[in-house]
Parts: C-alpha cells; structure tokens; sequence
C-alpha cells in the first residue's frame, strides 16, 4: 500500500472517530502492510482482518479496540503501542516486539505469540485460550486475571510475570523458566 493512500485512509479514520460526517473507519481487510511504517498512528478500532503487517513499524501506534483477527504481524515492532481491547484471534505475532505494550483485556484467543518479546507489557484480563506462547519473553509482564486455557508456554521466559487471579486449566509450562 503506498504512502498516500495509508494516510488518507489514516485522515479519514480519524474524521470518523471524531464523528464527523466524512469520516470512514479504517478499513485495512486483508491489506499488504508489510514494512508499512503505523508508528505513532492512531488508528484505535480500525479493521485489520486477515491483513499482513509482517515487520511493519507500529512503534507507540494507538490500536484500542482494533480488530486484527487472522492477521500476520510476524516480526512487527509494537513496542510502547496502545493495544487494549484489541481481538488477535488466530493471529500470527511470531518475533513480535511487544516490549512494554498494552494488551489489557485483548483477544488473543489462538494467537501465535512464540517467540514474542512481551517483557513489561500489560496483558491483564486478556484471553490467551489456545494462544501458543512457546519461547515467549514475558518478563516484568502482568498477565493477572488473564484466562488461558491450554495456552502453550513451554520454554517461555515467566520471570517475574504476575499471573495473579490467572485461569490457565491444561496451560502447558514444561521447560519455562
């Protein structure tokens, strides 16, 4: 997707969050987003179903409430990004840098989070049910009041991570340490 059309896109989804009649929610559906560079951009409930943002640059990015079912953010940097609420079901965020982000209440059922670096990010009250967590760094993370039912997080750093009030029946954590 090429410079000019993303910010318009970005322009207008902001018209639309502020309700103004010419606005338009952000519809990214199944975009080629790769590389793009979202940092800083706020684009709090837009839709990014099935969208590939593999190494995309979402530094501080503002994604609250974003939909990002089925999308690849494989390798992507979302350090520092606003992503409260957010549904990643069946997302892949493979290698994603996560460092210090907000998951709180996220949907991150199925998610493929191995070898994500989430250390210091926030993820209470989210959903990893099924997520696969293998290899994750998760410390300093706050995963209190989380339910994960059989999440994966075998071999995955837990330093420190707070999994208070956590539901996380059949949750695998053979090897994590």
């Amino acid at each position: 997707m090429d410079r000019e059309l993303l910010n318009n896109i970005r322009n207008l989804h902001c018209l639309w969050r502020e309700g103004h009649p010419d606005g338009k929610q952000a519809d990214f559906t199944d975009a080629d987003l790769r590389y793009a560079d979202l940092s800083g951009a706020e684009l709090a409930g837009a839709i990014f179903r099935r969208a590939d943002l593999s190494h995309a640059e979402c530094y501080e990015a503002g994604f609250e409430g974003a939909d990002f079912v089925g999308a690849k953010l494989d390798d992507a940097n979302l350090v520092e990004a606003e992503l409260s609420g957010a549904s990643f079901a069946w997302a892949s965020l493979k290698s994603a840098n996560l460092l210090n982000a907000k998951l709180s209440h996220a949907c991150l059922i199925n998610a493929d989070l191995s070898n994500a670096v989430l250390i210091n990010s926030n993820l209470m009250g989210a959903d990893l049910t099924g997520a696969n967590m293998q290899w994750a760094y998760l410390e300093n993370a706050n995963l209190s009041y989380t339910m994960g039912d059989k999440a994966d997080f075998s071999n995955a750093t837990l330093k420190n991570t707070n999994f208070q009030y956590a539901l996380l029946q059949d949750a695998n954590f053979t090897k994590s340490k």
